[in-house]
């Protein structure tokens, strides 16, 4: 299960199946989801070639080592009050690997093909004050304008100076910019990688966030966590390396997020390699 709402899961869990354990269980919370997919079930990465090339150009997801991963939460968001995209958040049993397989479903209960994506949590970043989210969210402009008015200055200086520092008047954030550079994840001084907004591909430089209301369920039988992302998807085609011609390598997606649940709020990126059904199988839960 992927960052900083682990323990938060883990928590409830614990406590839910306390809870339950003492009364009759009812129908499971997952079962009717895509592609058999369900809590306690696993996923078998069939063919590594996929996940090979991806990672000969660059591509930052990889299939776990074992090729082997359990289903330990699930999550269900809706999108455009048409789709809901699903995450199952995935064991590995290496705690530095953080995977979730994303499946996206239309109205009529059938997945979207080209909307199947193995997800790996890069980063997670904590901001550790207001100023410092104004950096990733929409609001940069009316913190200063506070700033300001705190430090005493009149109408007319705080417009002067807001007028300088936002000569068009723009708002600046991160999350919903046209695009997205990312530094490397083990060498910081090499060169940017940049990713191209997906949602909308067109259009102003900064546009809103996506909110999305995610119901995260631990134990099948229990009530969810509700976890809140303001999201922006990005993206980038990969150079093809020397001597690989007339060789297809994948995309590669980084969505990228500020989630909250609780008390506890972080900026997550989410680099992401699109998959085939053929490209794993699942294994249902024994219970």
């Amino acid at each position: 299960m992927s960052g900083f709402y682990r323990a938060y899961a883990q928590l409830l869990a614990a406590r839910t199946t306390a809870k339950v354990s003492a009364l009759m269980r009812g129908s499971r919370t997952d079962r009717d989801l895509p592609l058999k997919l369900r809590i306690g079930g696993s996923i078998l990465f069939n063919d590594p070639t996929k996940s090979i090339l991806a990672a000969g150009a660059g591509h930052l997801v990889r299939f776990p080592a074992s090729g082997v991963a359990k289903i330990v939460a699930w999550g269900s968001m809706r999108y455009l009050g048409r789709h809901t995209i699903n995450r199952f958040y995935l064991d590995t049993g290496d705690a530095a690997d953080d995977l979730i397989l994303q499946v996206v479903v239309g109205s009529d209960g059938l997945v979207y093909n080209d909307e199947i994506r193995l997800l790996r949590l890069v980063r997670e970043i904590t901001p550790s004050s207001a100023d410092e989210w104004t950096i990733w969210l929409p609001g940069a402009k009316g913190f200063r304008e506070q700033q300001l008015r705190e430090l005493g200055w009149t109408k007319v200086q705080i417009q002067a100076q807001l007028d300088q520092e936002y000569p068009d008047g723009q708002d600046r954030y991160l999350i919903g910019q046209s695009v997205f550079d990312v530094p490397d994840e083990h060498n910081p001084s090499a060169p940017l990688t940049r990713y191209y907004r997906i949602w909308p591909k067109e259009g102003a430089e900064f546009v809103e966030p996506i909110e999305f209301d995610e119901s995260l369920h631990t134990d099948p039988w229990a009530q969810p966590i509700s976890v809140t992302h303001r999201a922006m998807l990005y993206g980038r085609t990969l150079t093809a390396p020397q001597g690989s011609e007339g060789i297809t390598f994948p995309d590669e997606w980084m969505w990228l997020q500020a989630s909250e649940v609780g008390d506890e709020a972080r900026v997550q990126l989410l680099a992401g390699l699109s998959l085939a059904t053929t490209d794993f199988a699942v294994v249902p839960p024994s219970a």
